[in-house]
């Protein structure tokens, strides 16, 4: 990164504006003889930064029409969905059931490490069930203790507790990862996701996916890891399509089972931004 951002400052155009830059560099004309490995690492690191700008929550909401087109050269069916927490307030969900897109699933923040549950929790899944959509619940985790195999099992178990009287979900339950407060290895980590899986299919949940980012999961995992078998979910907010590059996927994964494409959407009932997906899987 170090040597991302010098060249960045060499080349005068620093890290909030090398957009524009960048188009240029993507212009060069360079004959085969001319390609030095310097200028080939300069437009890499480029485009590096550039997805990396485009991966932040900051990145603007792409408009819902863009992401239909997206998928219409391949002639499949998609599903849209929204994932809500107390963030976003009192819902209004007969409201949202008359959205345009209409709502195909929903996701629920049930809670977050041990001991918080998300004070909207039990009126947004009761409130999801009673207007017929199908909802999942999810759990952000924190990966806040060195015991890193007893911190798996007790937010499992802090997530399948809190979880437990409410209504049924239609939607698997969610491991959301994408914080880590305390120091562990990369192998620590893969072992904190699998003993989370284990734990939750001990209390009874085996419908289990994963939600996370490319940058997070490439910095945190073992390249030669052995869970991109798991259900997918891909947060990662384009500030414009390339129709033939996106999404960026994590190393390992090469699928993702739905797709967050923004934190800047609007939805009927909900006031302000709310989080955008959308999968080509029947749920």
């Amino acid at each position: 990164m170090f040597f991302q951002l010098a060249i960045a400052t060499l080349l005068g155009i620093g890290v909030n504006s090398f957009d524009k830059f960048g188009d240029k560099i993507d212009k060069l004309q360079i004959s085969d003889a001319e390609q030095s490995t310097s200028i080939i690492y300069i437009k890499e690191s480029i485009q590096e930064l550039k997805l990396q700008k485009a991966a932040t929550p900051q990145a603007r909401s792409i408009p819902f029409v863009d992401i239909i087109k997206y998928y219409a050269p391949f002639n499949t069916e998609y599903f849209f969905g929204i994932d809500v927490s107390k963030n976003n307030g009192l819902i209004n969900w007969d409201k949202a059931a008359t959205n345009n897109p209409q709502i195909d699933f929903v996701f629920i923040k049930a809670t977050e490490g041990i001991g918080y549950k998300d004070p909207m929790c039990d009126r947004n899944a009761k409130e999801a069930a009673r207007v017929g959509f199908k909802f999942g619940y999810y759990h952000f985790a924190t990966l806040n203790k060195l015991n890193y195999v007893d911190d798996a099992k007790s937010e499992a178990r802090a997530f399948a507790q809190a979880v437990k009287k409410l209504p049924s979900p239609t939607l698997p339950y969610i491991l959301d990862l994408e914080k880590i407060t305390v120091k562990l290895t990369k192998p620590q980590v893969l072992t904190w996701v699998k003993t989370f899986y284990a734990e939750m299919e001990v209390l009874g949940h085996t419908n289990i996916a994963l939600y996370s980012g490319k940058y997070f999961l490439n910095a945190n995992l073992p390249t030669n890891h052995d869970i991109g078998h798991l259900r997918y979910w891909h947060a990662e907010y384009p500030r414009v399509f390339n129709y033939t590059a996106l999404p960026h996927l994590p190393i390992g994964f090469t699928k993702c089972w739905i797709w967050q494409y923004t934190c800047k959407g609007r939805i009927n009932g909900i006031k302000g931004d709310v989080d955008l997906n959308i999968s080509t899987n029947k749920l």
